[in-house]
């Protein structure tokens, strides 16, 4: 794979996005159709597994399906007995739960029908879904209060139909969400954190392959001092990242797709995770790539108690 040509992209998004920021509505259909990671490199076998691909029928009626958003597979742990979800798993090989942007999920206002989705696991190769399972999702979870105009409370999460088969744990497996052990760390500015989802080349074509790239966490004030100028607010439950120079980012239809902490030693540096952690959910930003216009991510700390929640309900029959 050669990985993203940053003037290449960064042309291509001054003529779609020059000035400001498109509306949500444009955003997400623009979303759905130009996925692609700003200058990332291949994800290496193992270090993903958690990252899914959500897939449409490329036309009305048509049996082919297409990439339009990630998302990625959670394992929230239910008790029967307490009848609450008692944590998240980070080592489920057949999941049955994923995370994604409500924005993806959300056309003109409505849900979209579940019947209409299928999720592709288990591979980082989307040139042949055979190499992964493509599952059906039973149900749609959106935020109640997700703003299709502002993109606040930009989550939702799919109830698979069956759990995914029982493949190797390298090219499967959840990511858990924060806990409250994490609190001291998790969404600190300068954490070094990885944005995922499949990308473009340089070519302008669309990669089989799953990509990365590495971001630091952004301090909220300078966020803020960034986007509010141009009339964006920045949600509560959100999070920033980027460079100041851009160059490294995330972009359309890589909506949805993790952003993880992924420690890189064996043993945990003091306060932190050996495990990988969902930090976020890639949401939107202005642009992609440009200098001082960071992306933004929905936090999957702020929204852990509504995510435990919606699967305390479903469990419950509510």
């Amino acid at each position: 794979m050669v990985p993203l040509g940053g003037l290449l992209v960064l042309s291509i998004a001054a003529i779609l996005f020059s000035g400001s920021r498109a509306s949500a509505q444009a955003r997400s259909e623009t979303a759905r159709n130009s996925p692609r990671i700003i200058n990332g490199v291949a994800v290496f076998p193992g270090q993903g597994p958690w990252a899914v691909s959500l897939r449409r029928p490329s036309a009305p009626g048509d049996s082919t399906r297409i990439h339009f958003c990630g998302g990625s597979f959670v394992g929230p742990r239910y008790d029967d007995a307490l009848q609450i979800v008692a944590g998240w798993s980070s080592s489920e090989v057949r999941p049955q739960w994923v995370l994604t942007a409500a924005h993806c999920v959300v056309k003109d206002g409505e849900t979209i029908k579940a019947s209409e989705l299928r999720v592709l696991g288990g591979t980082r190769d989307l040139s042949d879904a055979t190499k992964g399972e493509e599952q059906a999702v039973e149900r749609i979870i959106v935020h109640e209060s997700f703003n299709n105009l502002t993109l606040e409370n930009d989550i939702a999460l799919l109830k698979l139909s069956e759990p995914a088969k029982d493949i190797a744990r390298t090219l499967r497996n959840t990511v858990r969400l924060p806990s409250i052990g994490d609190i001291n760390w998790v969404g600190k500015p300068y954490l070094a954190v990885r944005a995922q989802g499949w990308g473009r080349t340089a070519g302008g074509y669309q990669s089989p392959t799953l990509q990365e790239v590495v971001i630091p966490l952004v301090e909220r004030s300078i966020c803020r001092s960034v986007f509010e100028p141009n009339g964006e607010k920045i949600p509560e439950g959100a999070i920033c990242g980027g460079f100041v120079s851009g160059d490294f980012d995330s972009c359309q239809g890589d909506s949805g797709g993790p952003l993880v902490y992924r420690s890189q030693s064996s043993s945990a540096r003091s306060g932190f995770s050996v495990d990988p952690v969902l930090i976020g959910v890639i949401s939107w930003g202005i642009g992609c790539g440009f200098a001082d216009l960071y992306g933004v991510y929905t936090s999957s700390l702020f929204y852990r108690k509504w995510a435990e929640t919606a699967v305390q309900n479903y469990y419950l029959g509510k």
